[in-house]
């Protein structure tokens, strides 16, 4: 008897250390979750309508303190995914060097074959339905996981991404502080995949009031504030006409309420040889919309590839080192 109750004692004890080393195994998963520089898919994130995956990037020691980061949300061009953007645009590096939570939102081959976002679809692109409220679930899901500052939530978008990107500020204007775009275009609202994709190589002409009407008519309660808006563009693009781009700006302008002349214009931008800048004012001087132009660029991201603190990005396809890493601009301009 004395034996069996020896026995059983150590099966406990064994059990209970077993038990333990589960639970530190556990926290030490966590803590490499929490404090590592990782990127990784979140399989569960709530509402999934649009069927989409849900990719994260965390900067070095998130949640190890009670300070709340700000966060990016950035979307993917046609045949590419999360991590060929992340790679390509440095993103993933400026946010272990400046703090701030990546969602990178990506589509499926089994939503369109050229895994382009469907921003021209209103079940996908308006309202709250499709792939515009899975991005949208992410984001209140990241919200809910991690330390975010509410008030410092920005998206960027290339291409179809930039299209979409182009959606979520019109849909949900309170939500982000302001958005960039590259080789983007306005918003269209439900037109159809014919429509929208006429309009990205003959980009409908209409003044800033008549984008904004069309706004209107699917938003009619929208009053604004809006985000601030950063444009860049090549002029050069034979896949999304830089035309759109202009029209983009004459759009939020419109909704501003600002005219469409530039309030300065700065040709050379910093010493950059074909890189022009312009912006856009409010009353109180503050740039509502910050636009770049590319001379001669075609339908890519402009880069700087390198190891410095604002270098990042390698070229490809898509992508073209110009010593002007927009990506590092662009979180500039967002105040990250």
């Amino acid at each position: 008897m004395r034996a069996e109750q020896r026995s059983l004692s150590s099966v406990i004890r064994c059990s209970a250390s077993m038990g333990k080393l589960f639970l530190l195994c556990s926290m030490l998963l966590r803590m490499s979750y929490l404090f590592g520089q990782e990127t990784f898919e979140v399989k569960e994130f709530g509402p999934d309508p649009g069927n989409l995956r849900m990719i994260v990037h965390l900067p070095e020691n998130v949640g190890s303190d009670v300070k709340r980061l700000p966060m990016v949300v950035a979307l993917h061009g046609c045949t590419q995914n999360a991590e060929e953007l992340l790679e390509m645009t440095g993103w993933d590096k400026l946010a272990d060097l400046r703090e701030f939570i990546l969602v990178c939102p990506e589509q499926r081959g089994s939503n369109n074959m050229m895994q382009c976002f469907d921003w021209f679809r209103a079940k996908d692109a308006v309202g709250e339905q499709g792939e515009l409220a899975s991005i949208m679930s992410m984001m209140e899901h990241a919200k809910q996981t991690w330390p975010i500052d509410t008030g410092r939530v920005f998206i960027y978008g290339v291409s179809a991404g930039a299209a979409m990107a182009v959606n979520a500020m019109v849909g949900h204007p309170a939500t982000f502080r302001a958005g960039a775009t590259i080789a983007g275009g306005p918003f269209l609202g439900d037109v159809g995949l014919l429509t929208a994709a006429r309009s990205l190589g003959d980009p409908p002409d209409r003044t800033p009031q008549e984008w904004r009407a069309i706004i209107s008519e699917v938003y009619p309660d929208a009053i604004g504030p809006w985000p601030r808006l950063i444009v860049m563009h090549g002029t050069n693009d034979k896949v999304v006409d830089q035309r759109a781009s202009l029209e983009l700006i004459d759009q939020w302008v419109g909704l501003n309420g600002l005219d469409a002349e530039a309030d300065r214009i700065e040709v050379e931008m910093d010493g950059h040889l074909g890189i022009s800048q312009l912006k856009y004012n409010d009353d109180a001087g503050r740039a509502v919309v910050t636009s770049f132009v590319f001379d001669g660029v075609g339908h890519a991201i402009v880069i700087d590839a390198g190891e410095g603190p604002c270098q990042g990005g390698i070229t490809g396809k898509r992508s073209v080192d110009l010593d002007f890493h927009s990506t590092c601009v662009i979180a500039d301009l967002f105040g990250l």
